[in-house]
């Protein structure tokens, strides 16, 4: 606030111990799709797990996140790692560029407890949604892979890879591409020795995922083998933590890398290979933040968006946003105090690898079936705990899909632990509403549910795989 009789300058210095900090706004533009529109803006999605660690580490200065609409640019807007592609619409028209700028300044002057916008001809807003369902009966067919085929997993070496190996193996896969940048050590190479006794052929190759040429040579060996590439899990992954205001660009380069540049050049090298899936492990981190980890979320966002980016092509994809696995995965490399305070404890792999069995064989997997299903959350939350730990939550519209379950939030009365690997399907539904702000002082409005898809963000907790919501979580609203 200006004071009479003062200049601009005197009056901020004045008054700059009373002044609430500028909150901090991250925009993107195409980088969610809605209403089958394209998305080319792939390389800005790391920008969407960056923002939800800066709401936990700096919520005094977190305004929230934005996604512009492709239609209203001519600008170029990154369609790929390092190439841009122009945004093709009315660049021309003046109207719709002045009313997105219009809705803009809106959202920015309201300061709302909406912090993930996506703004189109009107705002989307996102909403995490639990979605309980009956538990899914029993598969009466077996998932199994193809024996004479080549299934590949990067990471392969790891705790969780050679899980993965095994798992592979269990389900009737015979020739594995193992894919580390080291070589197996002695405890490894008895893993490996105990899958060749079982008739599973381990090609180990020291390869380093970041490195296109490589994986691109690779993939085109496969696809002239007599075992051709009919799956592939990208695991591989690296942990350089640290509060933000502490983190080195080595540390981010360290993390982005493997994620970021191995999902892409994997999505580049298989375009020709008619793939059975296509999995990519991802982290509840790019879901909720996770603080400490602002690296490591924004590269699983990528890990995200290139799913998203995969299925509008019609190609295979799945991004598996995991919690912490027990006994493997990097979630070993953190403290347990630290992960139990945050509210998320150890999945059981045995059940996880149940999970992954029955998404491999529903139609969830299949872009022809379901082409808007990309993106799924396996975690277990104790959300008391998670509530205490970040009482953000419980105001956050990300959290309010309806006022029931906010009341459940703020009373804190949602059980300690759902079931442990209850599946949050990420997925954006319209829904059609009558005027009302989510801005608490502008409007009001009455939800009515559409059957029409749009932008797919569900964050839904289930047992079952189901390719519809009744209870849409993305709120399609009017800025009053």
């Amino acid at each position: 606030m200006i004071q009479k009789g003062l200049t601009p300058r005197d009056s901020a210095n004045q008054n700059s111990a009373n002044l609430a900090p500028a909150p901090i706004w991250l925009l993107t533009r195409g980088v969610h799709s809605i209403q089958g529109e394209p998305a080319p803006g792939l390389a800005q999605s790391p920008l969407w797990g960056l923002g939800k660690v800066i709401a936990l580490e700096h919520p005094e200065f977190w305004g929230g996140l934005i996604d512009l609409s492709v239609a209203v640019s001519g600008d170029v807007v990154s369609g790929g790692i390092a190439s841009g592609v122009v945004v093709s619409g009315d660049v021309n028209d003046d109207a719709e560029r002045s009313s997105e700028i219009e809705q803009l300044v809106k959202i920015l002057l309201h300061s709302p407890d909406e912090d993930q916008i996506a703004l189109r001809s009107q705002p989307f807003v996102a909403r995490l949604q639990p979605l309980h369902c009956p538990a899914l009966p029993a598969s009466t067919a077996k998932f199994s892979l193809k024996p004479q085929a080549s299934y590949l997993v990067t990471g392969g070496l790891g705790a969780l890879g050679l899980i993965l190996a095994e798992w592979l193996a269990d389900q009737g896969a015979r020739h594995l591409v193992l894919v580390s940048r080291r070589s197996p050590n002695p405890q490894q190479q008895q893993t490996l020795a105990a899958l060749a006794e079982r008739g599973v052929n381990c090609d180990v190759r020291s390869l380093d995922v970041t490195d296109a040429d490589a994986v691109a040579a690779l993939c085109a060996e496969l696809r002239q083998s007599p075992t051709p590439l009919a799956g592939l899990i990208h695991a591989a992954g690296s942990l350089a933590d640290g509060l933000l205001l502490g983190q080195t660009w080595e540390q981010w380069q360290r993390v982005l890398a493997p994620k970021l540049l191995g999902s892409w050049n994997l999505h580049q090298a298989t375009q020709a290979d008619p793939l059975d899936f296509f999995v990519l492990f991802s982290s509840v981190a790019s879901l909720l933040g996770s603080p400490g980890q602002g690296n490591y979320a924004a590269a699983n966002a990528f890990l995200d968006a290139i799913a998203q980016t995969r299925r509008a092509q019609g190609q295979t994809a799945l991004s598996l946003n995991w919690g912490p696995w027990a006994g493997a995965g990097m979630a070993e490399a953190v403290r347990p105090n630290r992960r139990l305070r945050q509210g998320l404890p150890l999945l059981d792999p045995a059940h996880c690898l149940e999970q992954l069995s029955q998404l491999l064989s529903d139609p969830v997997n299949d872009p022809a079936h379901d082409p808007d299903t990309f993106q799924l959350g396996l975690f277990q939350a104790d959300w008391p705990l998670l509530l205490q730990q970040f009482p953000q939550f419980k105001t956050s519209g990300y959290f309010q899909r309806s006022p029931q379950h906010l009341r459940q939030l703020r009373q804190q009365i949602l059980p300690q632990s759902f079931w442990q690997q209850r599946l949050l399907q990420q997925r954006l539904l319209q829904l059609n509403l009558q005027p009302k702000s989510p801005f608490e002082n502008s409007c009001s409005m009455p939800v009515q549910n559409s059957d029409r898809p749009s932008w797919r963000t569900i964050c839904g907790m289930r047992s079952p795989i189901s390719s519809k919501s009744t209870r849409p979580p993305w709120l399609l609203v009017e800025v009053c």
